[in-house]
């Protein structure tokens, strides 16, 4: 005769049930929890109000990048790094962002670039570089931040010389000039990531359209993107993997700064775009002594 009240049911499934019922309320309490920070606001309104903000930043950069051919890094990464991202994580993850946009850019201007022509500076870049880093691990009494310092003083020095002699460009730029050029930009990149600045000066002292200008420099750009990344990567592993799981969550901001700067950049003269690399020269430099 069977007693009343006693549960026959098997071991393993009084088990399973009583598994799946903690399963259930430990999932009731992340619910409850989100739904509290959500009601309150709290959590998830400061990462939505600082995503905005960089993604701000990004949009204007990667727009300036593709309409001047330069400049994204230095407005991006100080903002990232002024957000709580690691100085390492935030220099990965430019590197990430405005690799496609220089590939882009460079797309549409190619067919104006002299390959031939640009190709013994740009490998005297990545010659050069590693003697960049080089210094600056002899230079231990220097931060990053003092160098940069003087490299910005060094940049207006050079502008306010082309200002006061009246240098014009010219068809054709002697060629220790560009070794002069090249050879600092390998430098400074080795030394403080600074690469443009020393190009954008080249570039301008000649007389080529503000397309060959901006292919020109997309193109350098591009050849050194897989050594300065793979660099990076072996250097910073750790930091390098967070970087590649971020850069999804911006990228397609970054994308549309591109089309907005290459909508600017088809319809800029010359004129205009010297314009606006020296202002983006002196911007560049001021913040390098005083950021």
């Amino acid at each position: 005769m069977k007693s009343a009240g006693v549960n026959r049911m098997p071991l393993d499934s009084r088990l399973r049930g009583n598994d799946e019922m903690r399963d259930g309320m430990e999932m009731n309490d992340l619910m409850c929890s989100i739904c509290a920070r959500l009601s309150k606001g709290v959590g998830f309104a400061p990462m939505l109000h600082e995503w905005l903000m960089i993604g701000s930043v990004v949009l204007v950069g990667a727009t300036i990048q593709s309409a001047a051919g330069f400049g994204f890094g230095v407005m991006v990464i100080p903002t990232l790094v002024y957000f709580g991202v690691d100085p390492a994580v935030a220099v990965m993850l430019g590197l990430l962002l405005v690799t496609p946009i220089n590939l882009m850019t460079y797309l549409s201007t190619r067919k104006h670039v002299d390959h031939w022509h640009m190709l013994p500076y740009v490998i005297l870049v990545l010659l050069v570089q590693p003697f960049g880093v080089w210094l600056l691990e002899q230079i231990k009494g220097l931060s990053q931040d003092q160098i940069k310092a003087f490299f910005g003083v060094m940049i207006l020095v050079v502008l306010a010389i082309q200002w006061l002699l009246k240098i014009k460009p010219r068809d054709k730029v002697p060629t220790h000039w560009g070794i002069t050029a090249f050879t600092a930009s390998g430098l400074m990149g080795g030394m403080c990531g600074m690469h443009g600045p020393p190009l954008a000066i080249w570039m301008m002292g000649h007389t080529w359209s503000s397309q060959r200008i901006r292919g020109s420099m997309m193109f350098c750009f591009l050849v050194w993107a897989p050594f300065l990344i793979g660099n990076f990567y072996w250097k910073f592993p750790e930091h390098s993997f967070e970087a590649i799981t971020r850069w999804p969550t911006i990228l397609p901001v970054s994308l549309v700064g591109l089309w907005f700067g290459l909508l600017i950049g088809k319809r800029i003269s010359r004129k205009v775009l010297r314009i606006c690399v020296t202002i983006m020269l002196i911007l560049v430099s001021i913040m390098a002594i005083f950021g």
